[in-house]
């Protein structure tokens, strides 16, 4: 020890080290919009389930942009809860359903059919068929 105590000046050094740990934690929280609820509809003065707009065009087998352009007309009426989400009147959708499958309905029989136009291409000038 006597030759290592020469060499740094008959002082011994020792080297200290410190180890610092840190650890962090993160939570995070999802909230998901649910689905459907039975809530009071104002309009309809009756209890009903009240679908969110995506859940609505899902039941009405329509694109969500429908589901808006109705909400827009008027043709549906929902509620908006305290968080800024709205649900969409389940006794309207489906009163809105049926209006939309009839009017899709009478526009199919107001197209004439293919028979139909062949035999008016195929007629002559006087209308009468050959």
């Amino acid at each position: 020890m006597a030759a290592s105590s020469r060499l740094y000046g008959g002082k011994v050094k020792s080297k200290r080290t410190a180890s610092i740990r840190i650890e962090t934690y993160e939570v995070t929280t999802v909230r998901r919009r649910p689905t459907a609820f039975r809530a009071w509809c104002g309009a309809c003065a009756a209890e009903v389930e009240m679908p969110s707009p995506e859940r609505a065009a899902e039941w009405a087998a329509v694109p969500s942009l429908t589901i808006s352009a109705w909400l827009e007309a008027g043709e549906l009426h929902g509620e908006e809860t305290a968080q800024g989400w709205l649900y969409v009147c389940r006794n309207a959708l489906e009163r809105q359903m049926k209006e939309y499958a009839a009017a899709k309905e009478a526009k199919v029989r107001t197209q004439p059919s293919p028979r139909s136009t062949e035999r008016r291409n195929k007629s002559n000038s006087k209308g009468e068929l050959p």
